[in-house]
């Protein structure tokens, strides 16, 4: 008998007892009447039966509680799996936008040094070039111009000349001169258009530097 309180007749009832505990509990049981140790011993077994029926309630809320605990555990797993694979994901972009910063911060450098070596010295250099161009190709433009009129003067006047028998020239060869008047005009035309494309091209470097500098300002 394993109980841990006394009965209303006073016999104290313990799972574990010394050996003068059990040999005064034996005395005391051996002076009770049959009929009240019969009423002890069902005490007993009734209050044995009412633990062994809660424990065995307590070992049913358990499994319950496992089970649901395992069924909570199986449905929590897809979002366990899914949050693994987010911080992974997010793991992965991190490391991506370090790299992507290192690679801006390259590129600006790279700016940088661009914009150094096209100092504002230069760019000066490179607009007065421009401008000396500009001035050279006018006068350019009207010193040919000026003989280009002379020439054409002069052909005509050689061409009247050559066919009133005027002048030891031939018609022919006027008409050679002209030719060749004609082909020195064309060559001009050609050294213009290349003046005026080294001109685009050098106002293109221009650009670039301002937008490279706007860059690097940003």
């Amino acid at each position: 008998m394993t109980v841990g309180s006394s009965s209303p007749s006073g016999i104290k009832r313990v799972g574990d007892t010394s050996s003068e505990e059990r040999a005064a509990l034996e005395g005391m049981l051996q002076g009770y009447p049959v009929e009240q140790l019969v009423e002890e011993v069902l005490i007993a077994w009734d209050e044995l039966a009412k633990r062994n029926d809660e424990m065995v309630s307590v070992k049913q809320r358990l499994r319950v509680l496992e089970l649901d605990l395992a069924e909570r555990e199986d449905m929590v797993a897809p979002e366990i799996a899914r949050m693994n694979d987010l911080e992974a994901e997010l793991e992965e972009r991190r490391s991506q936008m370090v790299h992507l910063e290192r690679l801006l911060s390259d590129a600006r450098q790279d700016l940088a040094a661009q914009q150094a070596s096209l100092s504002s010295e230069e760019k000066t250099r490179l607009e007065d070039e421009v401008e000396a161009l500009k001035g050279l190709t006018s006068e350019q433009d009207e010193i040919i111009g000026e003989m280009e009129g002379r020439v054409s003067q002069m052909v005509e006047a050689l061409e009247r000349a050559a066919d009133a028998g005027l002048t030891s020239v031939t018609a022919d060869e006027v008409r050679s001169l002209k030719s060749q008047v004609d082909n020195m005009t064309k060559q001009y035309e050609v050294e213009a258009s290349a003046n005026k494309a080294l001109e685009e091209e050098r106002q293109r470097l221009r650009d670039i530097a301002d937008r490279l500098r706007g860059l690097l300002d940003a």
